[in-house]
């Protein structure tokens, strides 16, 4: 099976693919997992279905990418699940400042795409979306309904164990050790403003945790400016149910 986990960034995906990782373990002895960069994902999923790697393990593929080709490779192939995550653009706008060190301008031009691209797989798939705004504070009927969506049957106590394993005070703890480097697995990324560091299991990295609470943008932007995001991004809310 392949597993897409895409979605908007600073939308829960890291979340979900801790969940799905967690669920597989259950009941597999063997996952690939993989967090390809835009230009990579096309090339992985062609190398995976043309060597049958996803018919002996599942592969959990990680990604905020989408496009046409990618569409139509999938469209081809019958044995996969496509799992989506989204939230308030204001929000993902200013969580995108503080991961990055980015001003409102590019971090409002990289949301705007994110949606574009996520609204496409939407269209184009068989998917569960997952809202943020509803993956928080309904975590374990989340991990039920990803479990039923990957035709797994977790029990009620492994529902528990996976919702304590993925707990904002367990992530935030590989956060710290991320932060300290103190993991075997952390790898370095470069943007035009700083470097990231992230842990490439767990995908956390050395910001991953800030807030955690939706409508942020309220209390982090001046109230002056409150009427100005909003119209910026007035077609994605509309268009994914926001007000």
């Amino acid at each position: 099976m392949i597993i897409i986990n895409a979605g908007v960034p600073r939308s829960g995906t890291v979340l979900v693919n801790s969940i799905i990782r967690n669920l597989l373990q259950d009941v597999t002895p063997s996952i690939l997992q993989a967090n390809p960069n835009e230009d990579e994902l096309l090339p992985l999923l062609k190398k995976i279905i043309s060597n049958g790697e996803d018919k002996t393990r599942p592969c959990l593929i990680h990604t905020h990418s989408w496009s046409k080709e990618i569409s139509a490779v999938l469209a081809a192939h019958s044995n996969k699940r496509v799992l989506v995550n989204y939230r308030d653009p204001r929000d993902v706008a200013v969580s995108l400042m503080k991961l990055h060190d980015h001003n409102f301008e590019y971090a409002a031009r990289l949301t705007e795409a994110s949606f574009a691209k996520i609204a496409a797989c939407i269209r184009e798939t068989r998917n569960l979306a997952l809202p943020y705004e509803l993956l928080i504070p309904g975590k374990r009927l989340a991990i039920y309904q990803i479990a039923q969506f990957l035709g797994i049957r977790p029990s009620m106590r492994q529902i528990a164990i996976i919702d304590e394993e993925t707990s904002i005070e367990n992530h935030r703890s590989i956060m710290k050790s991320v932060q300290d480097g103190a993991l075997k697995t952390i790898i370095r990324k470069h943007n035009s403003n700083r470097v990231l560091a992230e842990d490439s299991v767990t995908l956390i990295n050395d910001r991953h945790i800030q807030s955690g609470a939706s409508g942020r943008w309220r209390e982090e932007f001046p109230s002056t400016q409150h009427e100005l995001i909003t119209d910026r991004f007035t077609h994605i809310l509309g268009n994914f149910g926001y007000e």
